[in-house]
């Protein structure tokens, strides 16, 4: 039944756990109509196979009274009792509020961000200086602003997507222009300039210089592609722990 409903392209992937089975939808509306299609007949195989528990609430373990509901949450589908659903959303509220007076602090976690991504420049710089794509590199700076957000124990929330967002793109421009620098500077070796002369004529360069300001933008955009394309999957991560953080769940009738 599974197998038929992943060719078919009702279900992106599945698997067939001791205590259960978990399906996987697409996060938009034929995601759910697929949920809301395929969920009373796979109901209906694991009762024809002898399996119990179909009408009960996944919170309380009781028996189907008749308010019982569907709920997404966190990437999973249960059915609830309608007050098992009020309390889970009281619950969820308290846990929002306990962390907001928590000791995490976002200017913490953004300063952990811009840390991270000068750590990510690193890779970059060196991989530029021995000759090689160094653009590819740009999924590492996201990385390292991810993970130096949560060693400074930066807040949940939508202010971190938005920190990991900026310290990436502007790492890659960072790193880039960092790059430009150390050509110029080796070389102007031997003129004895000073770090913001340096910095002067290196941005000259890029202002001005088409074949300086053509390759920049090239490796630039390059640059971009690999850091979103690598933190495609921590904005993900990050967009479901703030969904978790927030309670946020939906709720669909069984029928």
């Amino acid at each position: 039944f599974l197998a038929s409903a992943k060719a078919q392209g009702n279900v992106l992937n599945y698997n067939v756990l001791n205590d259960g089975v978990q399906m996987s939808f697409r996060a938009n509306g034929k995601g759910v109509a697929s949920l809301r299609a395929l969920l009373p007949q796979l109901l209906s195989v694991l009762a024809q196979e002898g399996f119990i528990g179909t009408a009960c609430c996944s919170r309380c373990g009781g028996a189907a009274d008749g308010t019982e509901k569907i709920v997404l949450q966190n990437g999973r589908a249960q059915l609830m009792h309608e007050a098992c659903i009020t309390a889970l959303a009281d619950e969820q509220r308290e846990a929002v509020q306990q962390q907001s007076h928590s000791g995490n602090n976002y200017w913490m976690g953004l300063l952990g961000a811009v840390l991270g991504t000068l750590v990510g420049l690193i890779p970059w710089v060196l991989l530029a200086r021995a000759g090689y794509f160094a653009s590819i590199a740009g999924f590492l700076i996201g990385l390292c602003a991810k993970k130096g957000y949560e060693l400074f124990r930066g807040k949940l929330g939508r202010p971190k997507l938005v920190a990991l967002i900026v310290c990436s793109v502007l790492g890659v421009v960072l790193a880039q222009y960092v790059d430009i620098w150390i050509q110029v500077a080796i070389e102007l070796d031997g003129y004895f300039f000073s770090f913001g002369e340096l910095t002067s004529i290196t941005t000259q360069l890029i202002l001005t210089e088409p074949e300086v300001l053509t390759p920049f933008l090239i490796n630039l955009a390059l640059g971009l592609v690999f850091a979103l394309a690598g933190l495609w999957g921590v904005f993900a991560q990050t967009k479901q722990e703030v969904d978790m953080a927030s309670g946020k769940m939906t709720v669909l009738d069984r029928n």
